[in-house]
């Protein structure tokens, strides 16, 4: 039986790790960024690591038009977050399913906050707490995101890196397919 780490050379292994590292602090740059939203809840604007496209659709499919939600995307190297709609079979890019799917990346919110990016995006009217099933008018969430961006740079942080092992599994499946 032969050992599957004697076919990996040094150099090999530190491409591997620089190529992981690079990722996942890409990916916590990202979440630093979006942590006011990702740690809000009542509702959950942003879904964890648990909740992929499959997931999204599923959960959206019984839900109005213009019904959205949002979830960490694993697929996409250096971390971004996927925003899941609801549109309706007259939609151009509307997919069987007829959810659509846009990738926000930090490109994306380098010059404009992700709580605006959300609040601008025409088409969708209502945020959907995956956790309860709830639905909420996307207008009377605005508020509670504006409090949620007032919180400190330190907080943020600590919240972030609660969640470091499921960001590990998740960077190590975008970097390494």
């Amino acid at each position: 039986m032969s050992n599957v780490h004697s076919a990996v050379s040094p150099q090999h292994s530190w491409e591997l790790f620089h190529t992981f590292r690079t990722h996942y602090l890409s990916c916590l740059t990202f979440l630093r960024r979006i942590a006011s939203l990702w740690n809000k809840q009542s509702p959950t604007i942003v879904a964890g690591f648990a909740v992929n496209r499959d997931v999204s659709v599923q959960r959206l499919q019984p839900q109005p038009v213009g019904t959205f939600l949002c979830r960490l995307s694993c697929s996409r190297a250096g971390g971004g977050m996927a925003l899941a709609v609801r549109v309706g079979p007259e939609h151009p890019h509307a997919g069987a399913d007829q959810v659509l799917h846009v990738l926000i990346t930090a490109a994306d919110i380098q010059h404009k906050d992700v709580q605006t990016l959300l609040r601008d995006y025409t088409g969708t009217k209502y945020v959907l707490d995956v956790y309860t099933g709830k639905r909420m008018d996307k207008r009377k969430v605005g508020a509670a995101l504006m409090e949620a961006v007032c919180l400190s740079t330190r907080c943020m942080c600590a919240m972030v890196s609660a969640r470091i092992p499921a960001l590990v599994t998740c960077v190590a499946m975008s970097a390494f397919g």
